[in-house]
């Protein structure tokens, strides 16, 4: 089991040196943070170390000053080796340490078993003889082969005689329809690259029974649907670009506000729309380090008044911007309060979300991942009525865009 151990002097000038145990850890200015260090040249969350089983991995989190690993910049993610040097924004600097018991369990199964540590052969026997047991087995070898032959000829026999008996079994017709089932589901299933589940080609539509599968309902078959399809939102709108583990009830809540999206009158009409003028939208999210994905789901979750929507996404884009530079979208998390936030956000406050995630973190012993996310916070009163919806909205939105067909919508994925 390899373990990575990060040395480094810290803002107090300590020599400090701890373990990285967490699958993913989070190094940075802000207190959500598993390692923070209050140094200005680092970014609220500056880098991210990941377990991939025995390798460990970094990435920069797109922070304003940089990251390099033994002099060269990090533009993406990379495998630590044991004595790689880290430089976070040019004055905070990591010495890797990854130790691995491998080598040394080996070593002491060797110690304790001497045989498997000689190199030296047995000796070879140069005058081999054989056993008075051994010689008892040649009769049975030359009897072996005729014996097998005649077995054969004989059943070839009988099945020149009978074949109705042995081809056609009395449960044939059984055997026929449940294969033609087997191959009808076989070709009728793919797999998606992003999220590693089989689901069916031809999904069936919300509120319409399934009748293709008798042991899956299609209750389970929709779930399943919407499952894939908001881990795959979640994924393309943030920069890390990581997967989404969303509960059983936060699904079931999302499902809710699919469906009165489905029954909006002018959101076919708002999907080609954002399809047409797919181009503008990429250009106006680059140019706030935005992706396109979560703009084109934001300018429709935003439009109350069904205004066209690239004036909102224009309208919008500034307001947005600004909780980005003050809540970031690095994870799934921080966009969806960037969302949550966006009505404070119309009204000029930028900061007092980002407010109350730090002053939880300073106030209670709970894990950084939780503290952004925004069940947590709907649970904790922090976010109202009106904010909650809002981030639902926008979820329903951005899943129902990956793959309109899923939800019984002759149209196209709006993908960026």
């Amino acid at each position: 089991m390899a373990q990575l151990w990060l040395n480094f002097i810290d803002e107090k000038g300590n020599q400090q040196r701890i373990e990285v145990c967490q699958d993913e850890f989070l190094i940075g200015r802000s207190p959500e943070n598993h390692l923070q260090i209050s140094l200005q040249n680092l970014s609220r969350k500056h880098l991210k170390i990941e377990k991939f089983g025995e390798v460990f991995v970094a990435s920069d989190l797109g922070s304003s000053n940089g990251t390099t690993i033994n002099g060269e910049k990090l533009t993406a993610p990379v495998a630590l080796k044991n004595g790689d040097e880290i430089n976070c924004g040019g004055n905070f600097k990591i010495s890797v340490e990854i130790k691995s018991n491998f080598i040394t369990e080996e070593a002491n199964s060797q110690q304790d078993d001497p045989q498997q540590t000689s190199n030296t052969p047995p000796p070879a026997n140069t005058n081999p003889k054989i056993e008075p047991s051994e010689t008892h087995l040649f009769p049975f070898l030359l009897i072996a082969p005729i014996l097998g032959l005649t077995i054969l000829l004989f059943a070839g026999l009988l099945l020149f005689i009978y074949p109705s008996n042995f081809i056609y079994p009395s449960n044939q017709k059984e055997r026929t329809v449940t294969n033609q089932r087997a191959d009808k589901d076989s070709n009728t299933s793919t797999i998606d690259s992003d999220y590693k589940t089989t689901y069916s080609k031809s999904p069936t539509p919300l509120n319409k029974p399934n009748t293709e599968s008798p042991i899956k309902n299609e209750m389970e078959s929709e779930f399943e649907r919407i499952e894939k399809n908001a881990i795959l939102f979640a994924k393309r709108i943030s920069l890390n670009q990581a997967n989404y583990v969303f509960t059983t009830k936060q699904i079931e809540e999302i499902q809710k506000r699919i469906k009165n999206v489905l029954n909006s009158p002018v959101f076919i009409d708002q999907l080609k729309e954002i399809r047409k003028n797919r181009s503008q939208i990429i250009e106006m999210a680059q140019s706030k380090n935005l992706k396109p994905q979560f703009l084109a789901a934001a300018s429709i979750a935003t439009n109350k008044t069904n205004a066209k929507l690239i004036a909102n996404a224009q309208m919008i884009l500034p307001v947005l911007s600004e909780l980005r530079i003050s809540l970031g979208n690095e994870s799934p998390n921080d966009n969806f309060l960037i969302i949550a936030s966006f009505e404070r956000g119309l009204k000029g406050d930028f900061r007092s979300m980002r407010n109350t995630v730090e002053a939880l973190a300073r106030e209670s012993k709970i894990e950084a991942h939780k503290i952004r996310d925004i069940w947590f916070l709907r649970e904790k009163g922090k976010l109202s009525d009106e904010e909650y919806e809002l981030v639902l909205r926008f979820l329903a939105i951005g899943t129902i865009m990956q793959k309109p067909a899923d939800f019984g919508l002759k149209e196209e994925p709006i993908l960026f």
